[in-house]
């Protein structure tokens, strides 16, 4: 079994393929395939986020809502997919972390045509704390019934005041830990490079990641 998770581990961290990891555990190729399918589902179902647990907790002072996207293989309905922000085929994760960056709820997986908000809408409400957000959740403010805070939008043919500008970048000096998060979690190379494998397993493979971040909380 430590063999299996070591495995899984350096298959997630590198995203090299199975012909490559066959020649340094020198096994057959079929036999990493199956490997990775016996202890991937163990793997998640120890590290997966608990989000009831973690947002039910006393004392969360603020939540910070992001989505990231990562570029996948060309898909059969390719419409769904595409995303017009990075004019590719991707998909889409949505997490909410506290102010210190811990992992309080990973999303399941969406197509890239997806909106951020109407992740943020599907994926149902979340404790009365304040939110930070960026301007793709706007109007979230409607949803929550706590404090949302998000960046002021420039005026059509206007530009920003001066103050303005400065409470943005303001809020973005506070909503760069998420962006540490993201940081963190694409040193995993299955999560950094175009995705190859079946979307079905996406969400498990991006939980165990988010799992193991989380590691580094307990005390």
């Amino acid at each position: 079994m430590r063999e299996h998770l070591l495995l899984l581990l350096i298959y997630y961290r590198t995203y090299t393929t199975h012909l490559f990891l066959a020649q340094i555990f020198k096994v057959d190729e079929t036999t990493i395939c199956r490997a990775i399918k016996r202890v991937a589902p163990l793997a998640e179902r120890i590290l997966k986020i608990k989000p009831e647990k973690l947002l039910s907790e006393n004392g969360l002072q603020l939540l910070i809502v992001d989505a990231t996207e990562q570029r996948i293989e060309r898909p059969k309905n390719q419409r769904d997919y595409y995303s017009g922000k990075k004019h590719a085929h991707t998909i889409k994760t949505e997490i909410i972390t506290d102010h210190k960056g811990r992992i309080l709820r990973v999303s399941k997986p969406y197509e890239g045509r997806v909106h951020d908000f109407n992740i943020r809408k599907t994926e149902g409400p979340l404790p009365a704390a304040p939110i930070l957000a960026d301007s793709g959740y706007q109007s979230l403010q409607n949803e929550h019934s706590a404090r949302v805070i998000l960046p002021k939008k420039k005026p059509k043919n206007g530009s920003l005041g001066d103050i303005e500008k400065a409470e943005n970048k303001k809020l973005s000096r506070r909503r760069i830990v998420v962006e540490h998060v993201f940081a963190h979690l694409k040193k995993w190379q299955i999560l950094a490079d175009r995705y190859r494998g079946r979307l079905d397993l996406y969400a498990q493979i991006f939980q165990t990641i988010a799992g193991i971040y989380n590691l580094s909380f307990i005390k």
